[in-house]
C-alpha cells in the first residue's frame, strides 16, 4: 500500500490503520482472534508511537487479553530492505515452535504509547503460545518512502486437522542388502545400534518424533536406497520413527532376490472415493502432487470450473467428490498420478484392467491415452453421467 506521508520521518498511522483493516476484510479474519503482531519497530520516537496506534484502533477492539506485539529488531538491528523478511522468519520459527519470544533489552514504553490501556503487552521473557484457536500472527513491514507491507501468518496445523491431513509423520522404507541371511542379520543389529546410540529410543512408551529425528531417518532411508550396493540378500523395514525402527529390525528376516514377476494394476470406478482421498500422498511426494496439478491444467484447457488438487484438499463441509463431475475426473486423476509415482520408482504394469471408469485411468497406464486425453474422457464422462 501507498502509505505516503509528510516525511521519512514521519510514517502515515491512518493509511496504516486503513491496510491493516483491508488485509484482515480480504481474509475474512477477525483481529481480535491474532495474538501477536510483529512490529516494523525502529525504535523511534515518532515511528512507534504511529504504529502502534494503528495497532491498538485495529485489534484492540474486543480484545479478552492484551495483544503481544514485538520486533525482531531488537535481536538482529535494522536490515533495512531484509528487514521485513526477518521479521516473518522470527514469526514463522514462533508459529513453529509454539511460543511468544521475548524483546531484548526492553525495560519500559515510550510514555506515548499506553500498553494497558491500548491492550498491548510487550513480553520480556519465552511466553508457550497456548490457545484454544489457531496460532495467528501479523507482521508489519514500512519503508522509509512510505511503502507499507501487512501479512498474516498462522500456524499449519490447524490447516491440517480442517482438511484431515495427517500431522503424523509418514513411513519411511528402509531398504537392506547382503551376502546372505547371517550377514543381513548382523548388518540389521548393527544398525540398530547405531540408531539407539543416535537417538532416544523408548520402546516402552513411544513418542512423536521431534524434527531432528524425521530428518534423519529420511537421511537415513535415501543412504540405504540409493548410496548402498544391492546385494543378493534382502530386506525392507518401514518405520516412521526411531523406536518403531529399532522394534522392527529386531525382527527382520532377509530373502534372496527373486526373478521380476509380473505385475498387473487394477482401476477403479466411481463409488469408491471419499473426501480426504490423496491428501497425505500429495504433502509427502512432490511427483504425486506435480501429476495432479498436470491433470488439474489439462482440465483447465478443456473449461472445467474447478482445479483437481484444490477440489482433493475441501473439508468435508464443502468437498464435490461425490457428484459425478468431479468424481469421475477426480478419481481418473489421482489413479493417473499413482501411475506416474511408481513409474518414477522404476514399477510398471505388464497387464492393467478397469472397472466403468477405471478403464480411462487403465488406458492411460497401457500408453493407450495420453494424459490430456484421458482427463478429456474421464471429464465428458462425468458430465454426461
Amino acid at each position: 500500500q501507498d502509505g505516503k506521508s509528510m516525511g521519512i520521518t514521519m510514517p502515515n498511522s491512518s493509511s496504516q490503520e486503513e491496510l491493516i483493516r483491508s488485509v484482515y476484510a480480504r481474509t475474512g479474519l477477525d483481529p481480535s482472534e491474532t495474538s501477536y503482531v510483529e512490529c516494523h519497530g525502529t525504535g523511534t520516537q515518532a515511528g512507534d508511537t504511529t504504529e502502534t496506534g494503528a495497532i491498538s484502533r485495529v485489534f484492540g477492539v474486543g480484545r479478552k487479553q492484551p495483544l503481544a506485539i514485538g520486533s525482531v529488531k531488537t535481536n538482529v538491528g535494522h536490515l533495512e530492505g531484509a528487514s521485513g523478511l526477518a521479521s516473518v522468519i522470527k514469526s514463522v520459527l514462533m508459529l513453529e515452535n509454539g511460543i511468544i519470544l521475548p524483546n531484548r533489552n526492553f525495560e519500559k514504553a515510550n510514555p506515548k504509547i499506553p500498553l494497558k490501556g491500548w491492550h498491548l503487552h510487550v513480553p520480556t521473557s519465552v511466553e508457550p503460545w497456548n490457545i484454544s484457536k489457531a496460532r495467528r500472527a501479523s507482521v508489519n513491514s514500512f519503508g522509509y518512502g512510505g511503502a507499507n507491507v501487512h501479512a498474516i501468518l498462522e500456524s499449519a496445523e490447524d490447516f491440517l486437522r480442517g482438511h484431515n491431513i495427517s500431522l503424523a509423520p509418514m513411513p519411511k522404507l528402509f531398504a537392506l542388502s547382503a551376502f546372505d541371511p547371517t550377514a543381513g542379520e548382523s548388518w540389521a543389529r548393527s544398525l540398530s545400534s547405531y540408531i539407539a546410540a543416535r537417538t532416544p529410543i523408548n520402546l516402552d512408551t513411544p513418542s512423536a518424533p521431534s524434527d531432528e529425528e524425521v530428518a534423519f531417518l529420511s537421511s537415513l532411508a535415501f543412504t540405504l536406497s540409493d548410496r548402498r550396493t544391492q546385494h543378493p540378500w534382502r530386506a525392507t523395514v518401514a518405520a516412521s520413527s526411531a523406536t518403531e525402527l529399532v522394534a522392527r529390525l529386531a525382527k527382520v528376516r532377509f530373502a534372496t532376490v527373486a526373478k521380476r514377476r509380473n505385475i498387473g494394476y487394477v482401476f477403479t470406478g466411481q463409488g469408491a472415493q471419499w473426501c480426504g482421498m490423496g491428501r497425505e500422498l500429495m504433502v509427502a511426494s512432490s511427483r504425486f502432487r506435480a501429476s495432479l496439478e498436470a491433470c488439474g491444467s489439462a482440465l483447465r484447457q478443456f473449461g472445467a470450473g474447478f482445479d483437481v488438487v484444490e477440489e482433493l484438499e475441501k473439508d468435508f463441509e464443502t468437498t464435490r467428490v461425490n457428484k459425478a463431475v468431479y468424481c469421475q475426473p477426480l478419481c481418473t486423476a489421482l489413479q493417473i498420478a499413482l501411475v506416474d509415482l511408481l513409474d518414477s520408482w522404476g514399477v510398471t504394469p505388464h497387464s492393467v484392467t478397469g472397472h466403468s471408469s477405471g478403464e480411462i485411468a487403465a488406458a492411460y497406464a497401457a500408453g493407450s491415452l495420453s494424459l490430456e486425453d484421458a482427463m478429456l474422457v474421464a471429464y465428458e464422462r462425468g458430465r454426461a453421467t
